[in-house]
C-alpha cells in the first residue's frame, strides 16, 4: 500500500511535489481507511468491513445523574476503538409485562435533550415497550445511556454492536490494516487525496 501510494502520489504531482516520510504516508492511510470505514456505516454496507462488527455485553451501571431508570455501559473500558453504533440490547427484570432476566431490544433516539418525557418522576410515571438507548459523554468517558420505564426493575446487563477501528497502519513497524484486501485499492485513493490537499493547502497558506 505504501508503494501504491507514492506511484499515484507520483503521476498526481508529476515528481514535482515534495515526498513524504514512511510516517507521514501511514498517517495519509490511516485517514484514507477511517474515511472509507464511515462511508461504508453510512451507506449501511456493512459487508465488506463485516470483521470489524463486534458484539460483546458487559454489566450495567446505573447513571450518575439520570438516577431513577437510567443505565449505563462504558464505551472507553468495554470498547475502546468503538467507532459507531449499530445496536444494542438490555437483560432487564420487569413487573408490566412480566419477566426475568430477559433480553429486550434498546430502541435509539436523538439525545440527552429529548429524555424528558421518559424520565420517572412523582408525576411521571413512564410505560414503554423496549428501553430507549443513546450515546454520551459522561464525565469525559463514551457512555451508551439506555433508560427504562416504571416497571422495570434492575438491568444486570447491556450488550452492544458497533463498529470499531481498523488495525491502524504503520509502514515503520510493517504493520498493516486489518480490512478486506478487495478495499486497499480504494484506501491508497483517499490517502493520495489527503496528501494533494495537504500540498493545496500549504501552497495557499504561504501565499
Amino acid at each position: 500500500m505504501g508503494n501504491e501510494f507514492l506511484t499515484r502520489y507520483d503521476a498526481a504531482t508529476s515528481l514535482a511535489a515534495p515526498g513524504w516520510e514512511d510516517s507521514e504516508i501511514s498517517s495519509f492511510l490511516n485517514i484514507g481507511q477511517l474515511r472509507l470505514v464511515r462511508e461504508k456505516y453510512l451507506a449501511g454496507d456493512y459487508n465488506p468491513i463485516s470483521n470489524l462488527i463486534i458484539t460483546d455485553s458487559a454489566a450495567a451501571a446505573p447513571h450518575t445523574v439520570i438516577l431513577d431508570n437510567a443505565y449505563t455501559l462504558n464505551l472507553n473500558t468495554t470498547h475502546p476503538t468503538y467507532l459507531y453504533y449499530l445496536r444494542s440490547r438490555s437483560k432487564l427484570t420487569r413487573t408490566n409485562p412480566t419477566i426475568t432476566d430477559e433480553w429486550i431490544p434498546n430502541d435509539t433516539f436523538g439525545d440527552k435533550t429529548d429524555i424528558d418525557g421518559f424520565l420517572t418522576t412523582v408525576y411521571n410515571k413512564p410505560w414503554f415497550k423496549y428501553p430507549k438507548a443513546f450515546t454520551e459523554v459522561d464525565d469525559g468517558e463514551n457512555v451508551l445511556t439506555v433508560i427504562v420505564d416504571a416497571y422495570v426493575s434492575a438491568v444486570s446487563e447491556i450488550e452492544l454492536t458497533a463498529i470499531i477501528e481498523p488495525t491502524m497502519i504503520d509502514i515503520d513497524t510493517t504493520t498493516d490494516t486489518n480490512l478486506d484486501l478487495v478495499l486497499h485499492p480504494v484506501i491508497v485513493e483517499y490517502a493520495v487525496e489527503e496528501a494533494l490537499k495537504s500540498i493545496k493547502i500549504a501552497k495557499i497558506s504561504n501565499q
